[in-house]
């Protein structure tokens, strides 16, 4: 019974054999080539082939690496590359190359589109250094006197007008013939500028200077350590040279004034234009032998404005009439003095009715006559009328003050001085 089973299973596994047989694989192919299925039951040549060698080519029959492609290929994702030699990837007939260690190697000669190459830095005209190849240096060339740029521990001369918006110190003169624009110059010699110069903050110097300080009121402070003139100002222009202006009631009550050596006020003018001196006014005035002389006002413990004239009776009486700008200039609220002398034989003559507009002048006694008469006025100046030797505010000399971080300097009005 066994071998009779045995039998049967050997039947069946026989059949099958023949029946794959019967179906055998069709098709043709080519030494070397990797097949593909062409239909269900055939196989041919694929574009990939493998030489004797065990390099792979696709669409060549003659790799010449392990992997060889001939055609247009596509990478789609990340490509990971790892070099057994210093070379990672090249270009084939190139010297174009990618280290293993990331860097770029480029061709002889290479211009990247758009930019241009770089074939060398050279010094220019004041310049040294440079080179072609590798990090290079640019100096500046202090020998280079053409005065196209400031050199150190020479002495220089700039041309054009120079602007500066921080603080500019110098430990000797600072000279220039143009206008200068600083916030502040500190020098320790002296400040010598041929054109104008716009400080918004201060200018000082240990020689001669002018400090716009704006601190307790001051303005421009100047401090001259010479035996000429500390000040010196000339105009060949048809403005004013000097012109003084106070926007407030400045500290003192004075806008100008002049000090002796102790500090001492000795003429000043206060926010109203009022004059005041210690000394005597006077006015020179030349000889015949060219030999100047001063004469001197009078002066008078009030304000008063007078004004002169002549006239002349007519039968003993006349109406003089005041001068209407004269007038307009004095207050007649405490009436006004007029004074007069005849000029020829009469019984004397006298001032009555004095009004606002004018005046009568008679003879006295009643008399008759027609005689001449010069007349003098003298009326309190209009606004001073109570003024009566009033106290006398001499000024003193504010001390210099230097500026603190907490000040804030005010800019002056630039205005050019020629």
């Amino acid at each position: 019974m066994k071998k009779f089973v045995l039998a049967v299973a050997l039947l069946c596994v026989f059949s099958n054999l023949s029946a794959l047989a019967q179906q055998a694989l069709s098709g043709t192919g080519t030494t070397n080539f990797i097949p593909k299925w062409t239909s269900g039951a055939a196989l041919g040549n694929s574009i990939v082939f493998q030489s004797a060698a065990g390099n792979v080519g696709l669409s060549t029959t003659t790799p010449g690496a392990k992997l060889d492609v001939k055609g247009t290929s596509f990478l789609r994702g990340a490509v990971t590359l790892f070099p057994t030699t210093t070379t990672a990837l090249g270009v084939s007939g190139t010297t174009f190359s990618v280290d293993n260690t990331g860097h770029l190697h480029f061709v002889a000669g290479q211009t990247f589109p758009g930019t241009g190459t770089i074939k060398g830095v050279t010094a220019g005209t004041g310049l040294t250094g440079g080179g072609t190849s590798g990090v290079v240096t640019l100096n500046l060339n202090t020998g280079f006197t053409d005065g196209r740029y400031a050199q150190l521990g020479v002495s220089n001369v700039f041309g054009p007008d120079q602007f500066f918006s921080n603080s500019i110190s110098a430990a000797g003169s600072l000279d220039a013939s143009g206008d200068a624009n600083v916030n502040n110059v500190n020098a320790a010699g002296f400040v010598s500028l041929g054109g104008t110069v716009f400080a918004s903050g201060n200018v000082q110097a240990t020689g001669n200077s002018f400090s716009n300080i704006s601190v307790a009121a001051q303005g421009f402070m100047g401090n001259s350590l010479t035996t000429g003139q500390s000040l010196f100002i000339k105009n060949t222009g048809g403005t004013q040279t000097l012109q003084i202006q106070n926007f407030s009631n400045p500290i003192g009550g004075f806008i100008e004034a002049q000090f002796n050596g102790n500090g001492t006020a000795t003429f000043f003018t206060d926010s109203f234009g009022n004059t005041t001196a210690i000394g005597t006014k006077s006015a020179a005035v030349p000889l015949a032998s060219g030999n100047m002389v001063k004469v001197f006002s009078m002066e008078s413990p009030e304000v008063w404005f007078e004004d002169f004239g002549a006239g002349q009776l007519g039968g003993g009486i006349t109406t003089v009439a005041l001068d209407r700008s004269f007038v307009q200039t004095v207050g007649l609220a405490k009436g006004y003095h007029v004074f007069v002398t005849p000029k020829g034989d009469c019984n004397g003559l006298y001032v009555t009715n004095q009004t606002n507009s004018g005046f009568e002048v008679r003879e006295l006694n009643g008399g008759q006559s027609n005689v001449a008469f010069d007349y003098r006025i003298v009326g309190h100046r209009k606004g001073y009328e109570a003024m009566r030797l009033p106290a006398a505010t001499i000024p003193t000399a504010l001390a210099p003050t230097e500026p603190t971080a907490s000040a804030t300097p005010t800019a002056p009005v630039r205005h050019k001085v020629r």
